[in-house]
């Protein structure tokens, strides 16, 4: 069961155990300072989110946003492009400007 104190949230009936915001670290390129520190948070929050199957559920809603925008791109495209929906969409425009 999750709660607050383990880090876990619900929201709308879903739980999130993702951290709720990711460390501050002070790192310098330039120097190497705080690199190894970096790459073991960073290590430390993808093994955490695989784990718990975040980024899955994540991939899975990008995936269904970017089918639907593709379809609503190539349906609007097809519309505009066939010469009866072109040849109305233009009646009513002249419509709409009197």
């Amino acid at each position: 069961k999750s709660s607050e104190s383990d880090g876990c949230s619900k929201e709308n009936g879903a739980i999130d155990c993702a951290p709720a915001a990711p460390p501050v670290l002070l790192i310098s390129a330039k120097t190497g300072f705080g690199l190894e520190e970096l790459w073991q948070t960073i290590s430390k929050y993808r093994e955490f989110t695989n784990s718990s199957g975040n980024v899955i559920e994540k991939r899975k809603k990008q995936n269904r946003y970017w089918m639907w925008k593709y379809l609503r791109e190539r349906v609007l495209e097809t519309a505009k492009n066939n010469p009866r929906v072109k040849s109305r969409a233009d009646d009513i425009e002249k419509c709409l400007d009197e």
